[in-house]
């Protein structure tokens, strides 16, 4: 019998995946996992690699509770071609696809391949290459300001004029996965260990 688990260091959203789930939900830094050694056959950490201070902390950690011939999926954007590069504020460090392959190497994880993650809904396209939200994510970065700076009923209607139709939710559908396309701006990688 499978498990799922989701792992979240914010209590917020720990809280909102135990309602949409309903699953085994914990809330935890990932640079101090608290399961045993080779506890899981699979990690997945979407988005979430960019954000984490030391990564290769997280990443021996994730090596540690992979089972032998467990998988890594991991996404991340890459730097030398995601449009908004640099300035999202809550960022550490935006890495590139060979800096993304080394850090997995370094910690033991047998590297295997990555995908580009592209939009196939052209409203999402059109709105995640928006010059617009780019020059607002300089500017937010440039004062500090972290998190939305409108309410998210007017955040909405502005995705709404700039992508040219409504979007309500980004789905799985949106998107398509090409193998070793090294111009993807958001790209999903594959390790095992061993």
């Amino acid at each position: 019998c499978s498990t799922l688990t989701s792992l979240d260091i914010s209590e917020e959203a720990t809280q909102i995946t135990l309602g949409k789930t309903g699953k085994r939900v914990v809330r935890a830094d990932g640079r101090v996992i608290p399961f045993r050694d080779n506890s899981f056959d699979a990690v997945v950490s979407f988005e979430v690699f960019e954000h984490i201070e030391n990564v290769e902390v997280y990443l021996a950690e994730v090596f540690r509770v992979l089972d032998e011939g467990g998988a890594f999926i991991v996404s991340t954007p890459n730097v030398e071609t995601y449009p908004m590069a640099g300035l999202n504020p809550y960022h550490i460090k935006e890495y590139t696809i060979s800096e993304v392959k080394e850090l997995l190497t370094d910690v033991g994880l047998t590297y295997k391949t990555f995908y580009a993650q592209t939009p196939n809904n052209k409203l999402v396209e059109k709105l995640q290459n928006s010059s617009l939200l780019q020059l607002i994510m300089k500017m937010k970065r440039k004062v500090g300001i972290h998190g939305d700076i409108l309410p998210s009923f007017f955040q909405k209607k502005m995705h709404t004029a700039i992508a040219g139709g409504k979007l309500e939710k980004f789905n799985p559908n949106d998107f398509t996965y090409e193998e070793n396309q090294y111009d993807g701006a958001e790209l999903v990688y594959i390790a095992t260990k061993g």
